[in-house]
């Protein structure tokens, strides 16, 4: 890197020299050859670190990507959870609203959700808290969510029941 840095430095500096030879010298065959002679050291400039013995480049950090790999997973396993909980709250809502429309009184509509094998979003349970059991409820979940388990707790039992 101080190499690199050496050369832009010497560049900039013959860059300038350079200008200043350009608005001093005179007009004719003298300015082209110092034109011409300004333009070789620039160009020597920038090629002399290259030629030099033992040059090389290396990168002073190592790449690790057993670390990267680990943080990787990390951040997929937040985003998943961030997407269920995600789908659990819209998912509760849409259930709401069909109860609600169809006129069922009930307190709350808790889901229970995962990823499958694929990658897929499955919803395991659907939790309906109501103060009576009603087999409307049951009837408007299933015909949404098919092949998913539908409990319904009832009336003194829901202060018991953890959320």
């Amino acid at each position: 890197m101080g190499t690199i840095k050496t050369v832009v430095c010497a560049v900039c500096v013959i860059g300038v020299v350079s200008a200043m030879i350009d608005i001093v010298s005179p007009e004719g065959n003298l300015k082209k050859h110092l034109e011409m002679v300004v333009g070789i050291i620039l160009l020597l400039t920038i090629i002399y670190p290259f030629t030099g013995k033992g040059f090389k480049i290396s990168l002073s950090q190592e790449i690790n990507t057993n670390n990267d790999s680990t943080m990787y997973n990390e951040i997929m396993e937040y985003e998943s959870k961030a997407v269920l909980e995600k789908t659990n709250e819209e998912m509760s809502a849409y259930l709401k609203n069909k109860l609600n429309s169809a006129g069922i009184p009930f307190k709350d509509v808790v889901i229970k959700s995962s990823k499958d094998e694929y990658n897929q979003i499955v919803i395991q349970s659907v939790t309906i808290y109501a103060d009576k059991e009603d087999e409307r409820i049951k009837k408007i979940i299933a015909s949404e969510l098919k092949d998913t388990k539908i409990s319904i707790i009832a009336g003194d039992t829901i202060e018991k029941q953890d959320k």
